[in-house]
């Protein structure tokens, strides 16, 4: 078990995620699936404490024994929702909060093999029908009976046969077509916009002036350009779609209308680039050269800058897992700070 030590400071872009299903089978009972016991801590899901000390397996530190792991002290601004910070790619538990923020232990498991053990299921929508949370209509993710209606008409114009596909091809076939029917228009609208509590969007005042010269540039009002940046249902409509978070709202919608649980996820660098005490810390903690030399390589292109990405999470095969069904990249947590349906950023 080897480990790095990073910390970021409290406006670091965050994000929330919850991956963890507890109804899957955990025939040892040490509190860890056998799922995860087999691809994500590579622990005997036939024993409740495969190494015999004494301490069973899901204990906080004992399920590290057995994998590489990173670990990273995140502070991160609130919203934050511990409850939806764990997933097949990290443990994460609450060290210390704050009125303005919660330090957060993140544990990274980047050699797990949850990516190559999904599997298509044919029943998919008898399983998706309980993670309702995650196919309701949200405040960006509006997606409409109508809207439902029309992406079955064009998906099956195009071939795609959504009623007889299994889940894991559904969702690429239907991720690959909506990202084809609404082009990239490079927009400004999911850096400034905030929602307030009855999830209607505005424009802090700070951030008035921003908006005022964004705007200069395009003659569309702000509510259309909420539309065509926010709206997964203005989005289609338009067949136009802004950012990396703003295509993910547009997915998230899209695949919600078609009764795939879906969620947005935005994913951090584990060091800030811009911090030299934290560069020291990747350089000394990173131990296994494949994934310091990767992550080492990335940091650098970002130096001087912030860096992250939005994508989503959709439910194949009874596991959450992005639409092209790879693993998340080595060294890029992804932590609570921005709810599904919300793309409130806290801009540097």
């Amino acid at each position: 078990m080897q480990s790095a030590i990073t910390t970021f400071t409290a406006t670091t872009l965050t994000c929330l995620l919850a991956a963890q299903n507890p109804a899957e089978p955990d025939r040892d009972n040490d509190g860890l699936s056998d799922f995860a016991e087999q691809h994500k801590y590579r622990t005997d899901p036939g024993q409740r404490d495969s190494d015999g000390d004494g301490i069973p397996d899901g204990d906080w530190r004992e399920r590290r024994e057995y994998q590489y792991t990173v670990r990273v002290v995140a502070q991160v601004m609130k919203p934050v929702t511990p409850a939806f910070l764990d997933d097949d790619y990290q443990d994460i538990r609450v060290l210390d909060e704050t009125a303005d923020h919660v330090e957060l232990e993140v544990i990274l498991y980047p050699f797990n093999t949850v990516a190559t053990a999904i599997a298509a299921d044919p029943d998919w929508r008898q399983n998706a029908a309980r993670h309702a949370e995650w196919l309701r209509p949200g405040p960006t993710s509006d997606w409409t009976p109508q809207l439902r209606r029309e992406l079955l008409h064009a998906l099956a114009q195009a071939g795609i046969a959504a009623d007889r596909l299994d889940d894991k091809s559904l969702v690429e076939q239907a991720s690959r077509w909506l990202c084809q029917h609404a082009r990239y228009h490079d927009g400004f609208s999911t850096f400034l916009t905030a929602f307030d509590a009855a999830g209607k969007p505005f424009i802090p005042e700070e951030l008035r002036a921003a908006v005022d010269r964004e705007r200069l540039a395009d003659d569309l009002t702000l509510e259309q350009q909420w539309q065509r940046e926010l709206s997964a249902t203005g989005m289609f409509e338009h067949a136009v779609r802004g950012s990396c978070s703003s295509s993910a709202i547009y997915l998230s919608g899209c695949l919600r209308a078609l009764g795939m649980p879906t969620r947005t996820i935005l994913c951090i660098p584990i060091v800030d680039a811009s911090d030299d005490a934290e560069l020291h810390l990747l350089q000394r903690g990173l131990t296994h050269r494949g994934i310091a030399r990767q992550v080492r390589s990335a940091i650098d292109r970002i130096r001087g800058s912030w860096s992250s990405h939005t994508f989503n999470e959709v439910l194949v095969g009874g596991s959450l897992a992005p639409p092209e069904l790879r693993p998340a990249r080595p060294g890029h947590p992804r932590s609570g700070d921005v709810r599904p349906d919300d793309p409130r950023r806290h801009v540097p």
